[in-house]
């Protein structure tokens, strides 16, 4: 039994901008990252600390990219399916900030300290 949802064309429209600026954020701020961007975390190299940019207004900017364009996709094309996407996004995110924060304070302690008093984690 397939679950149709109707919502209106300017839903779907938000949901179109916010995919695609949800991506193009994302995507924008791995590239700035450059040779310290990665999937999951290096066991081996420490990598340095960017705390400019986007950086500066949040610890995970790229993250809320993903967030942003998760809720897009939602929006644009609502369903059963887009909505599973969300919730799995949204939780496989959160578990790798925490992953990630736990990597960088022990790898970079005062530092990481430092950057975390100043900055908040979302906004």
């Amino acid at each position: 039994v397939a679950i149709s949802v109707v919502v209106p064309d300017w839903v779907m429209v938000i949901g179109d901008i916010l995919l695609v600026t949800g991506l193009g954020l994302c995507l924008g701020i791995c590239a700035r990252m450059g040779g310290n961007w990665r999937s999951g975390v290096d066991p081996v190299n420490t990598p340095s600390l960017i705390t400019d940019g986007p950086f500066a207004w949040s610890r995970n900017p790229s993250f809320i990219g993903v967030i942003m364009g998760q809720v897009g996709f939602l929006l644009a094309w609502p369903s059963v399916f887009s909505l599973i996407c969300l919730l799995v996004g949204v939780r496989a995110v959160l578990l790798q900030v925490e992953l990630e924060e736990s990597f960088l304070s022990e790898r970079l302690p005062g530092e990481y300290q430092a950057y975390k008093q100043r900055v908040r984690r979302w906004f």
